[in-house]
């Protein structure tokens, strides 16, 4: 394996055939970590070298190595190898990436809290969306995402409940995208998203520590897997002054990796005259 002679590059731990995690997602997580430590232009281990190591099709090597690309910590040249990007603090567009991944990625810390967890049926809406009979069971969830410790959005999650049997309340404390890839061996591939400005209701206000009545933005995606099963709805309040959303327009063959939502600095608190409502969370 080529890497700058300054860099410690983790080993390449062997994988668990017998685990619950499919491989190519272990192998996955194994080269992100790796990916992490290495300065940017790093060469990344090769085919030859994984397959020894691992003991895994080249298939499932480049599934792995495919799916970092796509979300920008890697790029692959053929014939030359696979190098880091860590630099690129954006995921390309459209890249299904969760909320911990993203804050991550760029060296800040997320958390989250969950505000509700429970098994119930869908109604019209739900199962229209993700495709369900009426009354089908689903997994719904609401979560409040911190960056930093800081309010960033609320979220409001469906899940099919035979697509994830015996979801937890623990599972949804972290990246759910995990857990559902890892697990359940759902690969999310893609997705339809929605977004517009609104104003923050009290309660919404009261959780993302605004004023009531300020400008947020409201997402709403459904999210599938490689199969087409729609895996998710979700709808999220977000801070305007924490999160931005960046689409690229066109077939633009640019090289390059562009962004998608990511945090950013919250605007002075100067700017906010009016005290924060009083209205504690249910």
């Amino acid at each position: 394996m080529k890497i700058d002679s300054n860099a410690a590059s983790p080993p390449i731990e062997p994988l668990d055939p017998d685990g619950t995690t499919p491989l190519y997602h272990q192998l996955k997580e194994q080269l992100r970590r790796i990916a992490e430590v290495l300065p940017s232009g790093s060469t990344m281990p090769s085919e030859a070298d994984l397959m020894a190591a691992t003991g895994v099709s080249r298939a499932t090597i480049r599934r792995a190595v495919a799916d970092l690309v796509h979300e920008g910590m890697l790029r692959s040249k053929r014939g030359v190898g696979t190098f880091v990007v860590r630099e690129k603090l954006f995921a390309p567009l459209l890249a299904v990436r969760s909320f911990t991944e993203v804050v991550a990625a760029v060296g800040r810390i997320p958390s989250t809290r969950i505000l509700s967890f429970s098994q119930t049926q869908a109604g019209h809406e739900i199962a229209e969306r993700l495709r369900l009979s009426l009354g089908a069971p689903v997994y719904a969830l609401q979560r409040l995402r911190a960056v930093d410790g800081m309010p960033c959005m609320v979220e409001r999650q469906f899940l099919p409940a035979h697509l994830v049997p015996g979801l937890t309340r623990e599972d949804a404390e972290g990246s759910l995208y995990a857990v559902i890839e890892g697990r359940y061996g759902l690969r999310l591939i893609d997705g339809v998203e929605t977004i517009q400005a609104v104003r923050a209701s009290s309660e919404i206000a009261s959780y993302l520590e605004v004023v009531r009545g300020s400008p947020i933005l409201l997402s709403a995606r459904i999210t599938l897997a490689s199969s087409g099963e729609r895996v998710e709805f979700v709808s999220r309040h977000v801070r305007s002054d924490m999160w931005s959303f960046t689409i690229r327009l066109g077939g633009s063959a640019v090289d390059e990796p562009l962004p998608v939502a990511a945090p950013v600095e919250p605007l002075a608190k100067a700017a906010i005259s009016e005290p924060l409502p009083t209205l504690q969370p249910r």
